[in-house]
C-alpha cells in the first residue's frame, strides 16, 4: 500500500507544478493588460513624465519696464527704445517655444535690459482651441500685471517634454494659482472668455500683415520669419541699431 501511495504522489507532483506555472502566467498577463488599459485610457490632458519633472525657467525681469504698446499689447522694455520687436507667436508652437526658452533670455540681457529694444507680444493663436485658451489666460494674467511671468511659465511648461503639453482650462487656472495670482479674478476672466475677441482680432491683424506661420517678427517694420539662430538675429538687430544712431 505504501508503494502505491508513493507512486500516486510522484505522478501528481508534475501536475501541481504545471498548475502553479499556469496560474503565474495568467496573473502576469492580467497585470500587463491592466497596466496597458490604464495607460491608454489616461486623460489626454495629463502630462507625460518628462513634463511632470520639468522646472520652470526663471527669467530675471527686475528693473525692466513692463507695460503696454500704443495699441494695448503687452510690452517689455523701455518705451523710448530705438527698436521695437513685435512677436506674433502661438504658445503651443514648438518653434515659438524654442525662441522663448533659448533665444529670448539672451535677447533680453543684451538688448531689452539696456534699453536698445522693446519687445511687444501679439497673439497668433493658430493651432487650435487650446492655443486660444492659452492666449486668453496670459491676457487674464496681464490684468493683474503678471503677463510676462505667466508668458514665460506657459512656454516653459508647454515645451518641457517631447510633445506640447495639453492646455486644459483647469491647467491654465492652476498655473495662475502657482504664480500666486488672484484666482477668483483670473478664473472669472477665463470663464467669461473676456479676451476671446482680442485674441481673434490679433490673429486677423497678423494675417493682414502677411503672417503665415509662427513665430514671425517685425523689427521696426522689418519682417523676420521663424526662429532664426540668435547670432543671425543679433546681426539684424545690430544693423538696425546702426541706422538709428
Amino acid at each position: 500500500m505504501a508503494r502505491r501511495r508513493r507512486v500516486r504522489e510522484t505522478r501528481s507532483a508534475p501536475q501541481s507544478r504545471v498548475s502553479t506555472m499556469q496560474i503565474a502566467l495568467v496573473v502576469g498577463l492580467a497585470i500587463i493588460m491592466v497596466g496597458a488599459f490604464i495607460f491608454l485610457n489616461r486623460p489626454t490632458g495629463e502630462p507625460s513624465a518628462s513634463h511632470t519633472t520639468s522646472a520652470v525657467q526663471v527669467i530675471d525681469l527686475q528693473g525692466i519696464p513692463q507695460g503696454q504698446s500704443e495699441d494695448g499689447s503687452p510690452a517689455l522694455g523701455d518705451p523710448n527704445a530705438p527698436l521695437t520687436l513685435v512677436d506674433y507667436s502661438d504658445y503651443r508652437c514648438p518653434h515659438c517655444g524654442a525662441f522663448t526658452n533659448e533665444t529670448l533670455p539672451r535677447l533680453i540681457d543684451e538688448y531689452v535690459r539696456p534699453g536698445k529694444v522693446r519687445l511687444v507680444h501679439k497673439d497668433m493663436a493658430i493651432l487650435g482651441e487650446q492655443s486660444v485658451w492659452a492666449a486668453m489666460a496670459a491676457q487674464c494674467a496681464n490684468d493683474q500685471g503678471r503677463f510676462w511671468d505667466y508668458y514665460f511659465l506657459l512656454f516653459n511648461r508647454v515645451h518641457a517634454g517631447d510633445r506640447p503639453l495639453q492646455l486644459t482650462r483647469d491647467r491654465l487656472k492652476a498655473f495662475a494659482a502657482e504664480l500666486g495670482l488672484n484666482t477668483q479674478q483670473f478664473n472669472q476672466c477665463m470663464d467669461e472668455n473676456k479676451y476671446a475677441l482680442k485674441v481673434q482680432n490679433e490673429r486677423a491683424e497678423g494675417q493682414q500683415r502677411g503672417v503665415q506661420g509662427t513665430p514671425t517678427f517685425f523689427l521696426n517694420g522689418q519682417k523676420i520669419v521663424g526662429n532664426v539662430p540668435y547670432e543671425d538675429l543679433k546681426k539684424i538687430i545690430d544693423q538696425a541699431l546702426e541706422k538709428t544712431s
